[in-house]
Protein backbone atom coordinates (compact mmCIF):
# COMPACT_ATOMS: atom_id res chain seq x y z
CA UNK A 1 0.00 0.00 0.00
CA UNK A 2 2.82 2.38 0.93
CA UNK A 3 4.63 1.50 -2.28
CA UNK A 4 1.51 2.21 -4.33
CA UNK A 5 1.02 5.61 -2.65
CA UNK A 6 4.67 6.43 -3.19
CA UNK A 7 4.42 5.59 -6.87
CA UNK A 8 1.19 7.58 -7.16
CA UNK A 9 2.63 10.74 -5.58
CA UNK A 10 5.85 10.32 -7.52
CA UNK A 11 3.91 10.19 -10.79
CA UNK A 12 1.88 13.25 -9.75
CA UNK A 13 5.05 15.10 -8.78
CA UNK A 14 6.79 14.07 -11.98
CA UNK A 15 3.87 15.11 -14.19
CA UNK A 16 3.56 18.43 -12.33
CA UNK A 17 7.29 19.02 -12.77
CA UNK A 18 7.04 18.23 -16.47
CA UNK A 19 3.99 20.51 -16.87
CA UNK A 20 5.61 23.42 -15.01
CA UNK A 21 8.83 22.95 -16.96
CA UNK A 22 6.89 22.88 -20.24
CA UNK A 23 4.96 26.05 -19.33
CA UNK A 24 8.19 27.76 -18.26
CA UNK A 25 9.87 26.77 -21.51
CA UNK A 26 6.99 27.83 -23.77
CA UNK A 27 6.49 31.08 -21.87
CA UNK A 28 10.14 32.14 -22.11
CA UNK A 29 11.00 35.15 -24.34
CA UNK A 30 12.11 34.29 -27.84
CA UNK A 31 15.11 36.57 -27.58
CA UNK A 32 16.06 38.46 -24.41
CA UNK A 33 17.89 41.13 -26.39
CA UNK A 34 15.38 41.38 -29.22
CA UNK A 35 14.30 44.79 -30.54
CA UNK A 36 10.66 45.88 -30.13
CA UNK A 37 8.59 45.66 -33.30
CA UNK A 38 5.33 47.16 -34.50
CA UNK A 39 2.62 44.49 -34.60
CA UNK A 40 -0.78 45.25 -36.08
CA UNK A 41 -4.05 43.56 -35.09
CA UNK A 42 -6.82 44.24 -37.59
CA UNK A 43 -10.42 44.74 -36.56
CA UNK A 44 -12.45 41.49 -36.57
CA UNK A 45 -9.26 39.40 -36.94
CA UNK A 46 -9.65 36.02 -35.21
CA UNK A 47 -7.45 34.95 -32.31
CA UNK A 48 -6.23 32.01 -34.40
CA UNK A 49 -4.91 34.34 -37.12
CA UNK A 50 -3.41 36.77 -34.58
CA UNK A 51 -1.56 33.97 -32.75
CA UNK A 52 -0.18 32.55 -36.00
CA UNK A 53 1.12 36.01 -36.97
CA UNK A 54 2.80 36.39 -33.58
CA UNK A 55 4.52 33.05 -33.97
CA UNK A 56 5.57 33.70 -37.59
CA UNK A 57 7.14 37.02 -36.57
CA UNK A 58 8.88 35.22 -33.68
CA UNK A 59 7.27 37.38 -31.01
CA UNK A 60 6.24 34.22 -29.12
CA UNK A 61 7.74 30.72 -28.92
CA UNK A 62 4.61 28.66 -29.43
CA UNK A 63 1.28 29.40 -31.09
CA UNK A 64 -0.16 26.31 -29.37
CA UNK A 65 0.68 27.63 -25.91
CA UNK A 66 -0.95 31.02 -26.51
CA UNK A 67 -4.02 29.37 -28.03
CA UNK A 68 -4.22 27.22 -24.90
CA UNK A 69 -4.13 30.34 -22.68
CA UNK A 70 -6.87 32.01 -24.75
CA UNK A 71 -9.00 28.86 -24.50
CA UNK A 72 -8.28 28.41 -20.78
CA UNK A 73 -9.36 31.95 -19.86
CA UNK A 74 -12.11 32.17 -22.48
CA UNK A 75 -10.77 35.36 -24.05
CA UNK A 76 -11.23 34.51 -27.71
CA UNK A 77 -12.60 37.74 -29.23
CA UNK A 78 -11.33 39.96 -26.39
CA UNK A 79 -8.00 40.90 -27.97
CA UNK A 80 -7.87 44.63 -28.75
CA UNK A 81 -7.18 45.77 -32.29
CA UNK A 82 -4.64 48.42 -33.21
CA UNK A 83 -0.90 48.83 -33.61
CA UNK A 84 1.14 47.42 -30.72
CA UNK A 85 4.79 47.76 -29.81
CA UNK A 86 5.78 44.19 -28.88
CA UNK A 87 9.15 42.74 -28.05
CA UNK A 88 10.52 39.18 -28.40
CA UNK A 89 12.18 39.89 -25.03
CA UNK A 90 8.71 39.62 -23.40
CA UNK A 91 7.22 36.39 -22.14
CA UNK A 92 4.25 34.91 -23.97
CA UNK A 93 1.96 35.69 -21.03
CA UNK A 94 3.18 39.31 -21.03
CA UNK A 95 2.46 39.63 -24.77
CA UNK A 96 -0.95 38.06 -24.19
CA UNK A 97 -1.87 40.56 -21.45
CA UNK A 98 -0.65 43.47 -23.59
CA UNK A 99 -2.94 42.47 -26.45
CA UNK A 100 -5.81 41.74 -24.11
CA UNK A 101 -5.63 45.06 -22.20
CA UNK A 102 -4.56 47.28 -25.09
CA UNK A 103 -1.73 48.72 -22.99
CA UNK A 104 0.79 48.55 -25.81
CA UNK A 105 -1.23 50.46 -28.41
CA UNK A 106 1.09 52.81 -30.28
CA UNK A 107 -0.02 56.44 -30.50
CA UNK A 108 0.86 58.58 -33.49
CA UNK A 109 1.88 62.18 -32.85
CA UNK A 110 0.42 64.81 -35.17
CA UNK A 111 0.82 68.59 -35.04
CA UNK A 112 -1.93 70.73 -36.57
CA UNK A 113 -0.70 74.29 -37.01
CA UNK A 114 -2.71 77.41 -36.23
CA UNK A 115 -4.27 78.85 -39.35
CA UNK A 116 -4.47 75.55 -41.22
CA UNK A 117 -7.64 74.81 -43.16
CA UNK A 118 -9.49 71.50 -42.95
CA UNK A 119 -7.95 70.53 -46.33
CA UNK A 120 -4.45 71.07 -44.98
CA UNK A 121 -5.28 69.04 -41.87
CA UNK A 122 -6.77 66.29 -44.04
CA UNK A 123 -3.53 65.93 -46.01
CA UNK A 124 -1.50 65.61 -42.81
CA UNK A 125 -3.87 63.03 -41.35
CA UNK A 126 -3.93 60.95 -44.54
CA UNK A 127 -0.12 60.91 -44.48
CA UNK A 128 0.00 59.45 -40.98
CA UNK A 129 -3.28 57.60 -40.49
CA UNK A 130 -5.41 54.95 -42.13
CA UNK A 131 -7.98 57.13 -43.88
CA UNK A 132 -7.97 59.40 -46.92
CA UNK A 133 -8.31 63.18 -47.23
CA UNK A 134 -11.79 62.54 -48.65
CA UNK A 135 -12.79 60.55 -45.55
CA UNK A 136 -11.63 63.35 -43.26
CA UNK A 137 -13.31 66.15 -45.25
CA UNK A 138 -16.55 64.16 -45.42
CA UNK A 139 -16.62 64.13 -41.63
CA UNK A 140 -15.78 67.85 -41.49
CA UNK A 141 -18.90 68.42 -43.61
CA UNK A 142 -20.93 66.00 -41.51
CA UNK A 143 -23.09 68.14 -39.21
CA UNK A 144 -22.99 65.57 -36.37
CA UNK A 145 -19.78 66.99 -34.87
CA UNK A 146 -21.39 70.40 -34.29
CA UNK A 147 -24.91 69.13 -33.65
CA UNK A 148 -23.59 67.81 -30.33
CA UNK A 149 -23.27 71.46 -29.30
CA UNK A 150 -26.60 72.53 -30.76
CA UNK A 151 -25.01 74.45 -33.65
CA UNK A 152 -26.67 74.50 -37.10
CA UNK A 153 -23.60 75.22 -39.28
CA UNK A 154 -23.02 73.11 -42.37
CA UNK A 155 -19.43 72.13 -41.62
CA UNK A 156 -16.80 72.14 -38.88
CA UNK A 157 -14.25 74.39 -40.60
CA UNK A 158 -13.12 76.88 -37.96
CA UNK A 159 -13.94 74.47 -35.11
CA UNK A 160 -10.99 72.06 -35.56
CA UNK A 161 -8.68 73.21 -32.81
CA UNK A 162 -5.01 73.29 -33.90
CA UNK A 163 -2.67 71.63 -31.42
CA UNK A 164 -0.34 68.65 -31.03
CA UNK A 165 -2.30 65.43 -30.55
CA UNK A 166 -1.60 61.75 -30.00
CA UNK A 167 -4.06 59.37 -31.67
CA UNK A 168 -4.08 55.66 -32.31
CA UNK A 169 -3.44 55.02 -35.99
CA UNK A 170 -6.70 53.07 -35.95
CA UNK A 171 -8.85 56.00 -34.85
CA UNK A 172 -11.43 56.75 -37.53
CA UNK A 173 -11.87 60.12 -39.23
CA UNK A 174 -15.23 60.43 -37.45
CA UNK A 175 -13.63 60.00 -34.02
CA UNK A 176 -10.80 62.41 -34.78
CA UNK A 177 -12.97 65.21 -36.19
CA UNK A 178 -15.23 64.97 -33.14
CA UNK A 179 -12.19 65.09 -30.83
CA UNK A 180 -10.84 68.21 -32.58
CA UNK A 181 -14.24 69.90 -32.22
CA UNK A 182 -14.46 68.84 -28.56
CA UNK A 183 -10.98 70.30 -28.00
CA UNK A 184 -12.13 73.58 -29.55
CA UNK A 185 -15.01 73.89 -27.11
CA UNK A 186 -12.82 72.92 -24.16
CA UNK A 187 -10.51 75.82 -25.03
CA UNK A 188 -13.48 78.20 -25.26
CA UNK A 189 -14.73 76.96 -21.89
CA UNK A 190 -11.30 77.67 -20.38
CA UNK A 191 -11.69 81.23 -21.68
CA UNK A 192 -15.19 81.36 -20.11
CA UNK A 193 -16.85 81.57 -23.50
CA UNK A 194 -20.09 79.72 -24.19
CA UNK A 195 -21.90 79.52 -27.52
CA UNK A 196 -25.19 79.65 -25.59
CA UNK A 197 -24.62 83.30 -24.70
CA UNK A 198 -24.63 84.31 -28.39
CA UNK A 199 -27.11 84.01 -31.20
CA UNK A 200 -26.17 81.40 -33.78
CA UNK A 201 -25.15 84.13 -36.27
CA UNK A 202 -23.15 86.20 -33.79
CA UNK A 203 -21.24 83.18 -32.55
CA UNK A 204 -20.39 82.10 -36.09
CA UNK A 205 -19.29 85.64 -36.91
CA UNK A 206 -16.84 85.50 -34.01
CA UNK A 207 -15.37 82.27 -35.36
CA UNK A 208 -15.09 83.76 -38.86
CA UNK A 209 -13.38 86.84 -37.44
CA UNK A 210 -10.95 84.69 -35.44
CA UNK A 211 -10.08 82.72 -38.60
CA UNK A 212 -9.13 85.96 -40.39
CA UNK A 213 -7.20 87.39 -37.44
CA UNK A 214 -5.29 84.11 -37.23
CA UNK A 215 -4.03 84.56 -40.78
CA UNK A 216 -3.23 88.26 -40.34
CA UNK A 217 -1.33 88.66 -37.07
CA UNK A 218 2.39 88.03 -36.64
CA UNK A 219 2.76 89.09 -33.00
CA UNK A 220 0.18 87.96 -30.41
CA UNK A 221 0.12 91.53 -29.05
CA UNK A 222 -1.26 92.74 -32.39
CA UNK A 223 -4.12 90.23 -32.58
CA UNK A 224 -6.67 92.19 -30.42
CA UNK A 225 -5.81 95.38 -32.34
CA UNK A 226 -6.31 93.70 -35.71
CA UNK A 227 -9.65 92.35 -34.47
CA UNK A 228 -10.64 95.89 -33.45
CA UNK A 229 -9.87 97.21 -36.96
CA UNK A 230 -12.13 94.62 -38.57
CA UNK A 231 -14.89 95.20 -36.02
CA UNK A 232 -14.75 98.96 -36.63
CA UNK A 233 -15.03 98.33 -40.36
CA UNK A 234 -17.95 95.93 -39.93
CA UNK A 235 -19.82 98.44 -37.79
CA UNK A 236 -19.24 101.16 -40.40
CA UNK A 237 -20.37 98.83 -43.22
CA UNK A 238 -16.94 99.07 -44.83
CA UNK A 239 -15.18 96.31 -46.73
CA UNK A 240 -12.75 94.35 -44.56
CA UNK A 241 -10.11 94.26 -47.32
CA UNK A 242 -8.25 91.37 -45.71
CA UNK A 243 -5.40 89.91 -47.76
CA UNK A 244 -5.87 86.65 -45.85
CA UNK A 245 -9.20 86.09 -47.61
CA UNK A 246 -7.53 86.53 -51.00
CA UNK A 247 -4.88 83.95 -50.09
CA UNK A 248 -7.74 81.63 -49.08
CA UNK A 249 -9.31 82.03 -52.53
CA UNK A 250 -5.99 81.33 -54.27
CA UNK A 251 -5.18 78.21 -52.26
CA UNK A 252 -8.60 76.75 -51.43
CA UNK A 253 -10.85 77.78 -54.32
CA UNK A 254 -8.33 78.00 -57.15
CA UNK A 255 -6.16 75.16 -55.85
CA UNK A 256 -2.88 77.02 -56.34
CA UNK A 257 0.15 77.14 -54.08
CA UNK A 258 0.50 79.71 -51.31
CA UNK A 259 1.40 83.01 -53.03
CA UNK A 260 4.57 84.80 -51.98
CA UNK A 261 2.90 88.10 -52.82
CA UNK A 262 -0.46 89.37 -54.04
CA UNK A 263 -1.13 91.46 -57.14
CA UNK A 264 -3.98 93.86 -57.89
CA UNK A 265 -5.39 91.26 -60.30
CA UNK A 266 -5.74 88.84 -57.37
CA UNK A 267 -8.06 91.30 -55.66
CA UNK A 268 -10.52 90.98 -58.56
CA UNK A 269 -11.40 87.28 -58.11
CA UNK A 270 -15.18 87.11 -57.99
CA UNK A 271 -15.75 85.10 -54.83
CA UNK A 272 -17.89 85.64 -51.76
CA UNK A 273 -14.66 85.22 -49.80
CA UNK A 274 -13.18 88.29 -51.52
CA UNK A 275 -13.43 90.97 -48.84
CA UNK A 276 -12.08 93.53 -51.30
CA UNK A 277 -15.22 93.06 -53.43
CA UNK A 278 -17.89 92.16 -50.89
CA UNK A 279 -18.74 93.76 -47.57
CA UNK A 280 -19.03 91.79 -44.37
CA UNK A 281 -17.46 88.54 -43.26
CA UNK A 282 -16.91 85.58 -45.63
CA UNK A 283 -19.51 82.79 -45.77
CA UNK A 284 -17.46 80.43 -43.56
CA UNK A 285 -14.22 80.60 -41.54
CA UNK A 286 -11.07 80.69 -43.70
CA UNK A 287 -8.89 78.81 -41.21
CA UNK A 288 -8.88 77.08 -37.86
CA UNK A 289 -7.78 79.62 -35.28
CA UNK A 290 -5.67 79.04 -32.21
CA UNK A 291 -6.21 80.46 -28.75
CA UNK A 292 -4.60 83.86 -29.45
CA UNK A 293 -6.85 84.65 -32.40
CA UNK A 294 -9.95 83.25 -30.68
CA UNK A 295 -9.31 85.39 -27.63
CA UNK A 296 -8.78 88.44 -29.86
CA UNK A 297 -12.08 87.86 -31.68
CA UNK A 298 -14.12 87.39 -28.50
CA UNK A 299 -12.24 90.03 -26.48
CA UNK A 300 -11.01 92.60 -29.03
CA UNK A 301 -9.28 95.83 -28.10
CA UNK A 302 -11.38 99.00 -28.14
CA UNK A 303 -9.69 101.36 -30.59
CA UNK A 304 -10.35 103.96 -33.26
CA UNK A 305 -8.02 102.24 -35.72
CA UNK A 306 -9.21 101.61 -39.26
CA UNK A 307 -6.07 100.38 -41.00
CA UNK A 308 -2.89 98.42 -40.33
CA UNK A 309 0.26 97.59 -42.24
CA UNK A 310 3.18 95.31 -41.44
CA UNK A 311 6.31 97.22 -40.45
CA UNK A 312 8.42 95.70 -43.21
CA UNK A 313 8.53 92.39 -45.05
CA UNK A 314 10.00 90.33 -42.21
CA UNK A 315 8.63 92.38 -39.32
CA UNK A 316 6.49 90.88 -36.55
CA UNK A 317 4.51 93.98 -35.62
CA UNK A 318 1.98 96.13 -37.47
CA UNK A 319 1.49 99.87 -37.61
CA UNK A 320 -2.10 100.91 -36.92
CA UNK A 321 -3.66 104.04 -38.41
CA UNK A 322 -6.70 106.16 -37.64
CA UNK A 323 -7.11 107.64 -41.13
CA UNK A 324 -6.53 106.77 -44.75
CA UNK A 325 -3.87 109.42 -45.19
CA UNK A 326 -1.95 108.17 -42.13
CA UNK A 327 -2.20 104.62 -43.43
CA UNK A 328 -0.92 105.63 -46.89
CA UNK A 329 2.01 107.45 -45.33
CA UNK A 330 2.85 104.45 -43.14
CA UNK A 331 2.53 102.02 -46.06
CA UNK A 332 4.93 104.08 -48.18
CA UNK A 333 7.37 104.33 -45.30
CA UNK A 334 7.47 100.65 -44.41
CA UNK A 335 7.46 99.45 -48.00
CA UNK A 336 10.43 101.64 -48.82
CA UNK A 337 12.30 101.71 -45.51
CA UNK A 338 11.14 99.16 -42.90
CA UNK A 339 13.52 100.60 -40.32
Amino acid sequence: MKKTLFIFFFVIFFLSFVLVSLIWMLNRPVNTVGEPMLFRVNKNETAYVIVNHLASKKVIRSAYFLRFLIWLWGTDGDIKYGSFLLSPAESTISVYHTLLNGTGVVLQKITLKEGWTAKKMAKEFSRLFLFTTTDFLMQVHNTNALRKYGLPYTNAEGFLFPDTYFFSRDNTSTQIVQYLVDSFFRVLADMHISANTFSSKDFYDKIKLASIVEREYASPDDAPLIASVFINRLRANMKLQSCATIVYIVTEELGKGHPTRLFFSDLEYDSLYNTYLYKGLPPTPISNAGEVALRAAFFPASTDYWFFVLKGKDAKRHYFSRSGSEHLEAALKYLKDPS
